[in-house]
């Protein structure tokens, strides 16, 4: 199942969309359906990478607390 998640910022409306390359999350500007649709074709893969590395980084530090 795809799906986005959007929220309004001083009521912009914004999606998050993966950017492996950084390695997080970043928030794209939806003025346009053409915009809409970069973050609803945004990459899975890297999603879960980020996510995936994130889930690492917490439970590296939670085993020193």
């Amino acid at each position: 199942m795809s799906y986005v998640i959007s929220t309004l910022i001083d009521e912009q409306v914004y999606c998050v969309y993966p950017d492996p390359e950084a390695n997080k999350f970043k928030l794209i500007h939806i003025q346009f359906d053409s915009d809409l649709s970069k973050a609803y074709c945004s990459n899975l893969t890297g999603a879960l990478e980020i996510l995936n590395n994130w889930i690492s980084t917490i439970t590296k530090m939670t085993i020193f607390l």
